[in-house]
């Protein structure tokens, strides 16, 4: 679904049931170093800092929240594009991604993590983002494109890693 306001502001939700355990898709996409992998245009992804955000998870040895700093590169319309992140994991259930420096005006993403236990999963995606110019308009005419085989190449991903039974990390 697509919605533009006036504001030249996009929102994109998707979502996708998964016939495996949740720990498979949220580890797929918290491995950003493994992006160039799979995803088209994704050249290098660097790690700035990554750190638990919860003293108490480290103290009583659960998974909680990391927050990780990262430089994606990415390939898009014959030009080179960088964007800084910051992505906030909350082990099992949400990844929370903010555009800290970039191409864009604005970004920010959720990626919603839902078990339903032997049943599988949902991973809802929600996108915002802001972006003006020549980038703008290219965007505008083939973000349908973008999006669609963004969440193709990640659902295979997440296949493929549940096909050989090794979460990647």
């Amino acid at each position: 679904m697509f919605r533009f306001s006036s504001s030249a502001l996009a929102r994109i939700t998707k979502s996708i049931l998964f016939p495996g355990p949740v720990s498979v898709p949220y580890s797929v996409v918290a491995d950003i170093c493994n992006y160039p992998l799979f995803l088209d245009g994704c050249e290098r992804v660097e790690v700035l800092t990554s750190g638990s955000t919860d003293q108490d998870d480290e103290k009583y040895g659960r998974e909680g929240s990391e927050l990780v700093t990262a430089k994606i590169t990415v390939g898009f319309g014959g030009n080179t594009y960088e964007m800084t992140t910051r992505n906030q994991n909350r082990y099992l259930e949400r990844i929370s991604v903010v555009m800290l420096e970039g191409p864009f005006e604005s970004f920010k993403g959720d990626w919603l993590f839902t078990s339903f236990g032997v049943q599988g999963c949902q991973i809802d995606i929600e996108l915002s983002y802001s972006v003006s110019g020549i980038l703008g308009k290219a965007l505008k005419l083939v973000q349908g494109k973008i999006v669609d085989k963004t969440v193709s190449s990640f659902t295979k991903r997440f296949d493929w890693v549940l096909s050989t039974k090794e979460e990647p990390g």
